[in-house]
C-alpha cells in the first residue's frame, strides 16, 4: 500500500518532480517549496505549487521515509536514504531520489524540513556538457589570496564603513570564523554578516538556541541540543544539513567534536560558510579550533591542522568589548592565506 500513498502525498510536487531538468526540490519547515534546476545557480519557488500544511508535510515525509526503508517519527527524528517513485507523464515512468529529512526538535518555525535530490535522467546525462567556467592556468588559491588581499586593504582604509568589509566577504564568498569572548558581539556581528547575504541564497543555521533568524526566504534553521548521545547534536545535524542543499552553512559556535565536521563542510563546496569561536585572538582561534578536533579523537597532526585551516578558513575576525567604555567592536581581521 506503500507506493500508492506515496503517490498520492507527492501529488502537489508532481510536475516539480517530472521535470527532467530538476536538480533538487526542498520542502522548509513553513511549508513552502524550493527548486533548483539544471542551469540555475539558485533555487526559486515554483508557480502552481501550494505552500504545504503541516499534516501534509508530515506526512510526505513519513511516506519516502518508509520508501527508502527508513524510520521518521517522534523517536528518530533524523532520516536519510533513497528511493525509486513513479510519476505520470515522465518519459520512463520511474525516477530515483535521495531524500534528508529533519524533525522538530530539530527543525524550527515548522514541524518537518525535507530536501529531494533528483538523479538524472538519462537524456539529461547525455546531453550534459562541462564548459571552462574561468581561466584554468590561474589557480582558485591565487585568486582567493587576490580577493583577500582587497578586502584586507579595504579593512585597513580608516574612512571604510565595516559594513563595505562584510559585504565584500559575503560577496567573493569567504570562509569566515568571528572569534571572541562571552558577550563580545560575535552573534551581533554574525547577523550583521548575514543581513548582506544575496536574498535569493539558500542558507541553513544550526543553533543551540536561535538567535540569528535570517530574513532571506530560503532559509532553515536547525536546533541543536549539546548532548553528544543526542539525535540532534551538532555533528549530525551538520551531516544532515550537507544533505539539504545548503548554500551557505551559518554555524552558531563551536564546542565540540562538531569542529571537524565543518571544517569538512567547507571544504566539500560550500564556500561563504561562517561560524564562531571562543578565543582571545584571531591567530589564537586556530589554536582553539585545533584543540577541538583533537579532543574528538582525530589523530591529525597539529601542524597538519593549522595548515589546514590557513587554506580552508579565508578570513578570522576579532570581536571584543572595550573594558574602559563597554563598547563592543572589531579588534582585529586575519587573512590567513596572506601570511605566507
Amino acid at each position: 500500500m506503500l507506493v500508492p500513498l506515496l503517490i498520492d502525498a507527492l501529488t502537489p510536487l508532481h510536475q516539480v518532480l517530472k521535470r527532467p531538468d530538476l536538480v533538487e526540490c526542498s520542502m522548509n519547515a513553513d511549508g513552502r517549496i524550493w527548486v533548483k534546476l539544471q542551469g540555475h545557480a539558485q533555487m526559486h519557488t515554483p508557480q502552481g505549487v501550494p505552500v504545504l500544511p503541516p499534516q501534509k508535510m508530515i506526512e510526505i515525509t513519513e511516506l519516502c521515509a518508509g520508501a527508502a526503508g527508513e524510520k521518521f517519527d517522534e523517536d528518530r527524528i533524523l532520516a536519510t536514504g533513497t528511493f525509486d517513485f513513479w510519476i505520470e507523464g515522465m518519459e520512463g515512468g520511474m525516477r530515483k531520489f535521495r531524500f534528508q529529512a529533519v524533525r522538530s526538535p530539530a527543525v524550527y518555525g515548522g514541524p518537518v524540513a525535507m530536501s529531494l535530490r533528483a538523479f538524472a535522467t538519462g537524456d539529461t546525462q547525455k546531453d550534459f556538457r562541462f564548459e571552462r567556467l574561468r581561466d584554468l592556468g590561474k589557480s582558485l588559491e591565487a585568486e582567493i589570496a587576490k580577493n583577500a588581499r582587497a578586502i584586507f586593504d579595504m579593512a585597513l582604509d580608516g574612512n571604510c564603513d565595516f559594513d563595505d568589509v562584510l559585504a565584500a566577504l559575503t560577496h567573493e564568498r569567504m570562509n569566515l570564523v568571528i572569534s571572541g569572548a562571552t558577550d563580545s558581539g560575535k552573534t551581533a556581528l554574525t547577523r550583521r554578516y548575514i543581513s548582506f547575504i544575496e536574498p535569493d541564497e539558500r542558507i541553513i543555521t544550526i543553533e543551540k538556541g536561535v538567535e540569528l533568524f535570517p530574513t532571506q526566504p530560503n532559509s532553515l534553521m536547525l536546533q541543536s541540543d549539546l548532548d553528544p548521545a543526542s539525535q540532534r547534536n551538532p555533528t549530525k545535524l551538520l551531516q544532515a544539513c550537507l544533505r539539504l542543499n545548503p548554500r551557505r552553512i551559518i554555524l552558531g559556535e563551536l564546542l565540540g567534536p562538531e569542529a571537524q565536521t565543518f571544517m569538512e563542510a567547507i571544504n566539500s563546496g560550500h564556500e561563504g560558510s561562517m561560524t564562531t569561536i571562543h578565543a582571545s585572538t584571531a591567530r589564537m582561534a586556530f589554536e582553539k579550533l585545533s584543540s577541538l578536533i583533537r579532543q574528538s579523537g582525530a589523530r591529525i597532526d597539529h601542524s597538519e591542522l593549522l595548515e589546514n585551516f590557513r587554506q580552508s578558513i579565508h578570513c578570522v575576525i576579532q570581536v571584543m568589548e572595550d573594558r574602559r567604555t563597554g563598547k563592543r567592536g572589531i579588534a582585529e581581521i586575519w587573512f590567513p592565506s596572506l601570511d605566507a
